[in-house]
């Protein structure tokens, strides 16, 4: 499981303690103190004093996605656009856990997106689970790679088929467990937002990168730190019942300094 438990606004000269999931305790240290400062100052800044940064925005699914819901001992395939805070979807096999946020939510609009295997359509930054690389973005997908069926890491099933396709509608569902599995396939609830501006350009779109030195810490490992506070707030102290969204459908969560 992804870590999800951390102080996101640490000093740079102090390391960011992580707890990670299922409440073991067990502790990764990042110590920003070892990376060059104008790189620890950076990641800060991404990160946000508000913990806010690094969620959902810019990176979506589409609204005729399919997402498994459990209710009341049943579970249903429901419509992305239909889904609606609290609703328990599947993060992994026969796990189901509430949608406490959605980083973006947004009905009327168009995107040009990236469909898998004529099923899941999600956004070229959005990161979707890969066997052996982790979550990396939809974009560095290549056919030939495995990705896992009905949120299985045991259930294999190659890419043999990746395209480009205009849908409506931009969903971003966020879950405590930072996973999400979409039209069958397990998916990160974040994105990447690194993106090559050249097919010569050396960035990896999976690891953050600033200025050229890589952090080694993937976008999923880190969006899920930053998260923090948002999913404390909504998900444990269950503030968030009425959520709001700005003019574009992004959570005033995700807007916050």
């Amino acid at each position: 499981d992804a870590p999800t438990d951390a102080p996101t606004d640490a000093p740079t000269d102090a390391p960011i303690a992580v707890t990670a999931a299922g409440g073991d305790q067990s502790e990764i240290t990042i110590d920003l103190s070892d990376l060059p400062d104008e790189v620890a100052d950076e990641i800060l800044d991404a990160v946000g004093e508000g913990g806010s940064g690094l969620g959902g925005i810019g990176g979506c699914f589409s609204g005729d996605n399919m997402v498994m819901v459990q209710s009341n001992g049943k579970r249903e395939s429901v419509a992305m656009k239909d889904l609606q805070l609290g609703d328990y979807v599947q993060v992994s096999k026969e796990k189901y856990e509430p949608i406490y946020s959605f980083a973006h939510h947004n009905s009327d609009a168009t995107m040009d997106y990236i469909q898998v295997n004529n099923q899941v359509t999600l956004s070229d930054n959005h990161l979707i689970a890969v066997k052996d690389r982790g979550f990396i973005p939809a974009s560095m997908l290549e056919v030939g790679n495995v990705i896992f069926a009905d949120g299985n890491k045991k259930q294999e099933e190659r890419v043999n088929k990746i395209e480009s396709r205009t849908a409506t509608g931009l969903y971003a569902p966020l879950t405590p467990s930072n996973t999400i599995v979409v039209s069958g396939y397990l998916a990160s609830c974040y994105v990447s937002l690194q993106v090559k501006k050249t097919s010569d350009d050396t960035t990896r779109a999976d690891i953050v990168q600033v200025q050229g030195f890589s952090t080694g810490l993937s976008f999923h490992f880190l969006s899920s730190i930053v998260q923090l506070p948002h999913r404390m707030a909504c998900y444990y102290f269950s503030e968030c019942k009425e959520e709001q969204y700005s003019e574009d459908g992004i959570s005033t969560w995700m807007t916050k300094p």
